[in-house]
């Protein structure tokens, strides 16, 4: 006997128990003598076709004794043993085809199916042996050699040897091969070996003092490899391997009957199926209570809570003992193992602990730093024990990416990395928290998925619990709730949720399931449950709006989302519903019910009926507040309108050559897809025509003030270039674009808007577009490009579908402006700024602008490290904050520790189309307005964040309030000009939406640099769906580039002191660093 090679020791145990039952089904009862006679004819028989050595042997059975015996017979044989399952998937078949086995174990039922898979992948398996025992137990063997896709009987005789082989096989050798899918639902082979088996073994044996009396019951597939662990664990003790029909074990009142009528001893399974046993048949007269005979149920293979064990212990009491379990296939089967006592503590919702290594193991938890983590201190989980199986069979770059060097050790030793996080607790027990991958990305922000099930499982009736992030084709990624329940509905989860998690963390969609699929052994089936998701999704029920107001929310939904089909249960969220669309839908619906909600109750009603009804409520409660309607001009002026004060602002510092280019503001996308130049210019024509602000020119009238030109008509030529550039000659292509970009307009002939079309190759084009600012903002070319997109599409359709006409020009707006100041109708605003702006310093501190602005610019740009990006986000959704609160404050503090000014003045371009007229606007829709953050160092970051954040607001409800008022008003009150004691100018720009891709069509955006510079110094804040960059622009007469390197520096050394430490005092923050910036002054 060699105690490594684990099939030796049973055979010793047949020697010992030969008369003992090994195995009973529901039909048959094999000694242990007669089943290792069956298995060694099996296993000489292997040897007589002289498969290469330790080759692969697949086996495939329905039944599980047929199963039991191939194991058997070919651990005998020396080979390798590679169970499948009949349930398994198309994926788990190509794997098993790509390792090549040279004989499957079988019955006549499979045969068509290894002929199906035959045709339809690379590899044809050459011999099929089909097993079969008769009524006396005796095995029958028959070969069949693949002859031009047919399975053919082969005329042979078969031994008939009984005796134990005598082959050569070592403890290091090539057991088994079982197939692991991870999370990534790929499945990988792993290849284990007979020592490691064996070790485990022996221990659980040990540990369990499992004898010839007991009698093990064996629901596990057998295309896992914990099927290993009652398979031996009885064989190698004289005990009897039970095993159910599939009809038993498919039912669990059949199963629980099975377990008393059997006498089980001990079970293992994984917590699912432990679940679904538990208080079955309790409801039935003289239902069961006890387990009398069940000395152990054995759980592994997924989290284990303190609900589970306590709910198990109020149906059958507290004489079962109960294990858990952990370990991974990689580091064969278990590794850890923990009784759990009688007296649990903590809540329902806790994960158990899996206790400590068994004989010969450690399990490492090791933190970021490499260091072996504190109690409580949450790290990566790795596995040293010389008894880790082969790795991945034929793979390996996996198996070098998951078999590594032990972190915490500079001697070659080899590591498991199982992918998950744990902790120590105080008794130094391990606490497996979840997958690192339970850690998800949503949106940009990092949510931990394990947590989120936690607390739903904190409903006491909720018994089970699967969240995963969903992400398919336009819909944006959601985080979808799976969960059982007898009484708990999808809006007591949600409303549990909103109390004690964060928005972002409240699940999108919740699904009630009365059973959860399984996978073969057992556990939860995480892929079936994303790939129902898209099928929930389409067939989900769509009722029809019944009130008035639900009808509005249809409406406003389907422009939102820009989708046809909708009912009153679908979720805003689930269907697109991002930051940039919820404020979007904010603002329809204040337009259309005078009602204003906040982003929390777009989260918490995101149904167009559960927002229905709160809106009802609302209106029920306060008095609708009418938003005026801005008055169309009905007169068609020849003589000019009247410009808006941002217009003559921008006209009055454009009068020089430079300052007007300072102006310009040019864009470039890039475009793949074919397009058709002509159908593009028809599209630009349609677009001129419907914004007057495109068609507008100024000029001086008689009285010597300026006005705005309204033109009838303008040749879409006048502002569309077309060119074919080589898409090689980069150098040509970036100065005809810089060229571009600096045109210099003459306010008095329109078009102030010009396109160039670059064509690079067949489908790849960039589209250059450039506007003076005395016509527009950032935003209109954000909606122009959208609108050139969509109408281009409808041309090339054939569907000549009109965009929705404007209810308002720009000069109507300009009007209104003027009318509301002549009447007088800013007091409010007016006194607001004036109150804001009191005890500032006559100047900036930052910088000089004694010298006169020269425009030129410089420029630096920086990208947010990832796990910044992450921080600052998760910073601005767990407090409620937006980006640009966070990054105001940041920049207040950067100011304060340069200057030691307590009172930091930032310039910020506000868009106006907060008011309902002014949506899909193209204009000068835009205010420059002076936010005051006052610093004081006792204040910690969030409070700073806060404070700022209100001044927002109120800034942003005074903002239609003309900066060149507020200008002037400043200089009457303290005789100084505001503009001098502005410190920075900061400008937000959310880029989430900016990707355009509409049939074949791709449009993105392209960051170019800019050579000028409106501003002494601005930070352009570029907010992605998973990134955040800054572009520093700056007037190079009054900063250097290494000062300017400098700020960059510390701003982003500022961010990080606001993420890693928001409780913070100000006056505890350090943005120098002393090392990488040594003399940095102003």
């Amino acid at each position: 006997m060699n105690k490594k090679v684990i099939h030796t020791v049973f055979e010793n145990t047949v020697a010992k128990y030969p008369a003992n039952i090994s195995v009973k089904t529901e039909n048959r009862t094999l000694s242990y003598l007669k089943l290792n006679e069956i298995a060694n004819k099996l296993a000489h028989t292997i040897n007589s076709l002289n498969i290469e050595d330790k080759g692969i042997i697949s086996v495939l059975f329905e039944e599980r004794l047929y199963q039991l015996v191939s194991l058997l017979g070919i651990f005998k044989s020396g080979k390798v043993y590679l169970p499948l399952d009949s349930k398994y998937q198309e994926k788990h078949w190509k794997e098993m085809y790509k390792l090549a086995p040279k004989v499957m174990l079988t019955s006549n039922l499979n045969h068509d199916k290894i002929k199906y898979f035959n045709k339809q992948l690379d590899y044809q398996i050459p011999l099929v042996i089909n097993l079969s025992l008769n009524e006396t137990n005796d095995l029958k063997i028959t070969l069949f050699k693949l002859i031009k896709e047919e399975y053919i009987e082969e005329d042979i005789h078969i031994g008939e040897e009984y005796n134990n082989p005598d082959f050569d096989i070592d403890g290091d050798d090539s057991s088994y091969i079982f197939f692991t899918s991870g999370s990534t639902g790929t499945p990988k082979a792993v290849l284990g070996k007979h020592k490691s088996l064996s070790h485990f073994i022996h221990w659980e044996s040990k540990e369990l003092e499992v004898n010839e009396n007991d009698r093990l019951g064996q629901i596990i597939s057998y295309s896992f490899d914990a099927s290993l662990k009652d398979i031996f664990i009885s064989l190698i003790n004289g005990a009897t391997l039970c095993i159910p029909s599939e009809d038993i074990k498919q039912d669990t009142l059949k199963l629980t009957e099975w377990i008393l009528k059997e006498k089980i001893t001990l079970m293992h399974m994984v917590p699912t199926m432990f679940r679904l046993l538990t208080g079955v048949g309790i409801e039935k007269e003289g239902g069961i209570k006890e387990f009398p005979s069940l000395k152990y149920i054995l759980l592994a293979g997924e989290k284990l809570y303190n609900k589970d064990i306590l709910n198990w212990r109020k149906f059958h009491g507290k004489k079962t003992g109960i294990y858990n379990f952990y370990g991974t296939t990689e580091s064969t089967i278990l590794s850890t193992y923990h009784k759990i006592e009688n007296q649990l503590e903590g809540k329902l919702s806790d994960v158990l602990c899996v206790g400590k290594p068994i004989s010969n193991t450690r399990v490492l938890i090791v933190n970021s730093k490499n260091e072996i983590c504190r109690v409580n201190e949450k790290g990566s989980v790795y596995i040293r024990t010389p008894f880790l199986s082969k790795g991945y069979y034929n793979n390996e770059k996996q198996t070098l990416e998951k078999f590594i060097q032990n972190p915490l050790s500079k001697e070659k030793e080899i590591v498991y990395d199982t992918g998950d996080y744990g902790i120590y607790n105080e008794e130094r027990d391990i606490v497996i928290l979840g997958r690192k991958d339970g850690m998800v990305k949503l949106n940009g922000v990092r949510i931990d998925v394990n947590s989120i099930e936690k607390v739903i499982l904190e409903i006491e009736d909720v018994s089970m619990v699967k969240c995963m992030v969903f992400k398919e084709g336009s819909i944006d990624a959601s985080l979808v709730c799976f969960y059982k329940s007898d009484y708990t509905k999808d809006e007591d989860i949600k409303n549990y949720c909103s109390k004690f998690l964060s928005l972002y963390e409240i699940p999108s969609m919740i699904f009630k399931l009365n059973e959860f699929p399984m996978t073969a052994n057992g556990k939860v089936d995480g892929v079936d449950l994303y790939e129902s998701i898209s099928e929930r999704i389409t067939s989900r029920e769509m009722i029809e709006p019944k009130t008035e107001v639900e009808k509005v929310l249809v409406k406003l939904w389907k422009e939102v989302l820009v989708i046809e089909n909708l009912g009153i249960n679908d979720n805003f969220l689930f269907l697109g519903g991002n930051s940039i669309k919820q404020i979007l839908l904010r603002t329809r619906i204040k337009k259309e019910f005078g009602v204003a909600i906040s982003i929390e109750e777009i989260f918490l009603n995101p149904t167009i009926h559960e927002l229905g009804q709160l809106l009802e409520d609302r209106k029920k409660k306060h008095k609708v507040k009418v938003i005026e309607s801005i008055p169309k001009l009905e007169e068609n002026r020849e003589e000019g309108y009247i410009v808006s004060n941002e217009q003559m602002r921008i006209w009055v510092t454009s009068q020089s050559e430079k300052e007007s280019i300072a102006h310009n503001m040019p864009h470039t996308y890039n475009i793949e897809g074919e397009l058709n130049t002509e159908l593009f210019k028809k599209v630009l024509q349609q677009v001129v025509n419907r914004h007057e602000v495109l068609r507008t020119s100024f000029k001086l009238n008689k009285e010597g003030d300026i006005v705005q030109i309204i033109n009838e008509n303008i040749d879409v030529n006048l502002m569309f270039s077309y060119n074919r550039i080589d898409n090689s000659n980069t150098s040509f292509i970036d100065k005809s674009i810089a060229d571009f970009s600096e045109t210099l307009f003459n306010f008095e002939q329109a078009p102030l808007f010009k396109i160039m079309l670059l064509q690079l190759e067949e489908t790849k084009f960039k589209l250059c577009t450039v506007m003076h600012h005395i016509i527009g903002d950032y935003t209109s070319d954000q909606i122009l490009i959208k609108e050139i997109v969509d109408l281009y599409i409808n041309f090339k359709d054939n569907k000549n579908i009109d965009l929705e006409p404007l209810k308002i020009q720009y000069k109507d707006y300009a009007n209104w402006i003027k009318n509301r100041i002549q009447l007088n109708e800013f007091v409010k605003e007016k006194e607001f700024w004036s109150g804001c702006l009191k005890n500032l310093n006559k100047q900036s501190k930052w910088y000089n602008i004694s010298e006169e602005q020269r425009f030129e610019g410089g420029y630096v740009i920086r990208q947010l490290s990832e796990k910044l990006v992450v921080d600052v986000k998760e910073l601005c959704l767990k407090h409620n904050y937006n980006l640009m609160g966070v990054i105001s404050a940041a920049l207040g503090v950067l100011v304060y520790k340069t200057t030691s000014q307590k009172n930091v003045v930032i310039g910020v371009p506000v868009n106006l189309r907060n008011h309902p007229d002014l949506l899909n606007q193209v204009g000068l829709y835009l205010n420059l307005l002076p936010l005051n953050v006052t610093i004081k160092e006792e204040d910690s970051v969030k409070d700073l964040v806060k404070e700022t954040l209100q001044k927002q607001i109120k800034m942003i409800d005074n903002s239609f309030y003309p900066f060149d008022l507020i200008v002037d008003d400043f200089e009457q009150q303290h005789k100084e000009n505001l503009i001098d004691r502005i410190d920075v100018y900061v400008n937000y720009i959310n880029h989430e939406d900016s990707n355009i891709n509409i049939e074949n069509l791709t449009v993105y955006p392209e960051v170019r640099k800019n050579k000028k510079s409106k501003f002494p110094i601005c930070f352009y804040i570029s907010n992605y769906e998973e990134s955040i960059s800054f572009r520093i622009e700056y007037q190079v007469n009054i900063f250097s580039e290494t000062e300017i390197e400098k700020i960059a520096n510390r701003f982003i050394k500022c961010l990080e002191e606001f993420t890693y430490s928001p409780d913070k005092k100000i006056g505890e923050i350090d943005v120098i660093d002393k090392e990488t910036i040594p003399s940095f002054s102003f």
